[in-house]
């Protein structure tokens, strides 16, 4: 790939991935919708995030096997289709194994847009550390268009057909680029299975699993909190989630220029601990104004935490093949913690499955240090 097709390729990738932050996130919205008109159980709720998340963490795996197979772009044209698919059946079901489907599908796009993107910029970039946290901006860019989106978009069938005509975009844009299969072999089959042997690739792994956990939780059910803990009108509480995503946005671009000097593994720790002072702020906040500012120091910190790990991985760590392990590990998180918030709710209110999510905020402390004490 040439200079110029390489720039060309990291712009393709930061618009196709804030496509998918859009797209993505709009799930979170979605979901509130459907419980809304199908009288759907908290657990109900909880499942479609974790299907969602389920089918990233899948394509995960699947999507670096794929391109080697058939090439990254023919990979990418195919794993893609599921998310305006998934929204076009969306617009009108009412079955729930049919959205447990369509959740599914909108994840496996999720997961192939998102990996491979994080994957290609890197090769296209000689800073690693600003090209992955512009990525991620971009992401944050498309999901804090959510709000706004549903705001114009009156019903729930017109929220999903748009966002199935904005899925579309997708395959034109990958058409577009200059990918091909022999470059796609080239990358992933580039490195041995050696990293899996070494102590940091675990704690890094860890690390992404307990943020996912944590932000993909709090972004899925942030509106449902305030909504149904009467801190906030439903107006309000979906103007939270685009607050939500501009200050996760904020936050890796202040990280993204950060001074090359700066130890990242001390700037991963000291982002972990404002992450899980800024949420204990919001959980024990019961006036809208302290909410407010629980969550946005809470999205501050957490933004910047996965890509500042990604841009600094070891070599050995940081191939393809180490990407198409440690990235699932991470994306396990946005399985399990939405769907166990999910559960803890319905057992115990949503003030206790909110709750559930500080556990994920702790051993996200634990493993920043870990990462700082003993590895580096």
């Amino acid at each position: 790939m040439t200079t110029r097709q390489a720039r060309r390729m990291q712009w393709i990738c930061f618009v196709t991935m804030a496509l998918n932050g859009l797209y993505a996130t709009s799930g979170s919205l979605v979901m509130p919708l459907l419980r809304a008109q199908y009288s759907l159980s908290y657990d109900m709720g909880g499942m479609l995030l974790s299907a969602l998340n389920f089918g990233n963490l899948l394509t995960s795996f699947v999507c670096g096997v794929l391109a080697g197979r058939i090439g990254r772009k023919p990979a990418l044209l195919l794993l893609t289709a599921g998310s305006y698919l998934g929204y076009l059946v969306l617009s009108f079901t009412g079955m729930p194994i049919l959205m447990l489907v369509c959740f599914f599908a909108v994840g496996v796009s999720k997961g192939a847009v998102y990996n491979m993107d994080n994957t290609i910029v890197p090769e296209c970039s000689e800073n690693k550390t600003y090209s992955v946290n512009i990525l991620h901006a971009c992401f944050a860019i498309g999901s804090l268009l959510c709000a706004p989106l549903a705001a114009v978009c009156c019903t729930r069938s017109i929220l999903c057909l748009t966002l199935a005509a904005v899925c579309m975009v997708l395959p034109l844009l990958y058409i577009m680029s200059p990918l091909s299969s022999r470059l796609a072999m080239t990358s992933v089959q580039k490195g041995g299975w050696r990293f899996l042997r070494r102590k940091s690739f675990w704690v890094s792994g860890l690390l992404i699993f307990f943020e996912i956990s944590a932000e993909t939780a709090v972004s899925g059910w942030i509106v449902s909190y305030f909504q149904d803990s009467n801190i906030m009108s439903r107006a309000m509480a979906q103007m939270m989630l685009s607050l939500n995503w501009i200050l996760m946005m904020a936050g890796r671009l202040l990280v993204a220029f950060v001074p090359l000097q700066v130890n990242p593994h001390k700037l991963v720790l000291g982002l972990a601990v404002g992450t899980g002072a800024s949420y204990a702020v919001m959980l024990i906040a019961r006036a809208p104004v302290s909410a407010v500012l629980g969550l946005c120091g809470f999205a501050l910190c957490v933004a910047p935490v996965q890509p500042t790990v990604l841009a600094n991985l070891a070599p050995e760590d940081g191939t393809s093949r180490a990407l198409s392990v440690l990235l699932p590990i991470g994306s396990a998180g946005g399985i399990f913690m939405p769907a166990v918030t999910g559960w803890v709710a319905s057992a115990t209110g949503i003030w206790g499955g909110m709750a559930a999510i500080a556990v994920a905020c702790v051993a996200l402390m634990i493993c920043a240090f870990l990462n700082m004490r003993s590895l580096r």
